[in-house]
């Protein structure tokens, strides 16, 4: 993973910010890894919870392709945690924390105290406005978004000649999709008020029976309430509830019949 650090080294590093007392501290944990196991996982876990952070975010491994550790599970080098395996050691980590007593805020983020809000996940899911400074940076305003240009010597020669270093801007979506919005937001937070998303969310019956006899939701109502087997899974069920929605708003054209 190319860290610098060993692991003494990084403890030690977080605990100087934490004695500080001056910011909020939060660390990134990584679940999914190679090698990666219940026993190592709770080892993190425990180090995360001794060193008196604000927050914890537990993440999936996103394993990319044309990485080292892409290619290194691709030729056979190397194995990573299969997707149940990733369930299970998020769940872990769920059972975990709570039990710790930290307070879950979002699906991948927890915290011990009220400095960790995970205020700019919340708010971007929800469309807020986001301005992007700097090389590599991203940002939406007022239904569009950009990027900022990645290549830091590209980025210095645009500065100085005097013109914006933007490297894409997209329209993001008009007026009539704002529910997409609302709906990354509940998926988020674990909390989905379809009723507030299409006024045809009685459609959706078989599937939240479906989702709730699987365990991912705790009930099969139309207020979408995830389990944190559902949780794990929010990016798959956003991504259904998405195609749906927009079908069930899409308008209809009524055809005359003779």
């Amino acid at each position: 993973m190319a860290r610098t650090s060993d692991g003494p080294t990084a403890i030690a590093f977080m605990e100087g910010l934490v004695r500080r007392d001056r910011a909020a501290v939060v660390c990134d944990l990584l679940f999914g890894l190679p090698g990666q196991d219940a026993k190592l996982w709770g080892e993190d876990l425990a180090i995360a919870r001794e060193i008196g952070l604000d927050g914890v975010d537990l993440y999936a491994l996103n394993l990319l392709p044309n990485t080292p550790l892409g290619k290194a599970v691709e030729n056979g080098r190397t194995t990573v945690p299969q997707p149940a395996e990733r369930r299970d050691l998020y769940l872990q980590g769920c059972d975990f924390m709570d039990q710790a007593g930290w307070r879950c805020i979002s699906n991948s983020h927890w915290a011990r105290t009220t400095r960790e809000r995970n205020l700019y996940n919340l708010l971007i899911k929800q469309g807020a406005d986001c301005l992007a400074l700097g090389s590599g940076a991203g940002g939406s305003v007022n239904g569009y978004s950009w990027m900022v240009e990645r290549n830091l010597e590209n980025w210095h020669q645009s500065i100085a000649a005097g013109q914006k270093p933007l490297m894409m801007m997209m329209r993001t979506a008009d007026r009539g999709f704002q529910w997409r919005h609302t709906l990354q937001a509940g998926v988020e937070t674990a909390r989905v008020p379809l009723d507030a998303l299409t006024p045809h969310a009685a459609k959706l019956a078989p599937l939240l029976t479906q989702w709730h006899h699987a365990g991912l939701t705790q009930d099969d109502s139309t207020c979408l309430r995830l389990t944190n087997e559902g949780r794990f899974w929010a990016s798959n069920i956003l991504q259904s509830l998405d195609e749906l929605i927009q079908e069930l708003n899409a308008p209809r054209i009524a055809v005359e019949t003779p």
